[in-house]
């Protein structure tokens, strides 16, 4: 991204004829990335042109060094599908055409920063977390909602997960799906002996044990993972 106002040409779907036009502006780095998002991940202010109705929203832009083209026809179909079956993913999702470059609702609006646990952050320092409000609850949630996505046929990586850290008082953790290259739909039932409900399970703890580990204070540390072991424990694994 370049720094001032951008107008990109954006496609809700690789098949769709209709075009718009978001104006971005006020665009700030804030994670380099990973997987094939080399190019950065950038926050930024953009409302779409001629829309007198909407608002100016927030969004997220991730940037590839190499062509998103690639990927996006498999991550919009994956979107489409999820926002049906109710699976917690970000509303918005666009892709511009000549930078290859995807935007999503941006999760950092409202009163919350967006971590996983495998990303740096240019908002938050790594292990500076003491509190997190709420956060049995959303680790349960994210235990519920691995299940849940199994039983659509969905598998759920564990670098898929965001939990959205409140910057506010009386605001609370909650958490999303926001890494679209980690959900996969699949259209095959499991094979004998694997179980997509445990595989989902098994990556909701690698994810909130790694997160802990990566963003909490050393001295809470083991507090956030005993509460995480003894939520699993009480998960039935069929």
């Amino acid at each position: 991204m370049t720094e001032g106002p951008q107008k990109l040409r954006m496609q809700r779907s690789p098949k769709s004829t209709r075009s718009e036009t978001l104006i971005l502006k006020d665009g700030k780095k804030i994670s380099a990335g990973g997987g094939m998002a080399t190019g950065g991940v950038f926050q930024a202010e953009g409302q779409f042109e001629g829309d007198w109705r909407r608002r100016k929203m927030p969004v997220v832009i991730k940037a590839y060094e190499r062509s998103g083209h690639e990927i996006f026809p498999s991550i919009a179909e994956t979107h489409k599908s999820a926002l049906k079956d109710k699976i917690r993913v970000p509303r918005t999702l666009r892709y511009n055409v000549e930078e290859g470059m995807i935007v999503l609702t941006d999760l950092n609006a409202r009163g919350h920063v967006a971590l996983s646990f495998n990303n740096p952050s240019e908002l938050i320092a790594e292990n500076s977390l003491t509190e997190l409000p709420g956060f049995e609850q959303t680790a349960k949630d994210i235990f519920t909602h691995a299940a849940y996505a199994a039983s659509k046929n969905y598998a759920i990586l564990a670098d898929g997960y965001f939990v959205m850290v409140p910057t506010k008082e009386k605001e609370k953790t909650d958490f999303v799906v926001g890494d679209l290259q980690s959900l996969v739909k699949r259209t095959e039932p499991d094979p004998p002996g694997m179980s997509l409900r445990v595989y989902n399970l098994k990556g909701a703890r690698r994810f909130l044990d790694g997160f802990c580990r990566i963003w909490l204070t050393e001295d809470v540390q083991e507090r956030y993972l005993d509460m995480i072991e003894k939520i699993e424990a009480g998960i039935p694994l069929k």
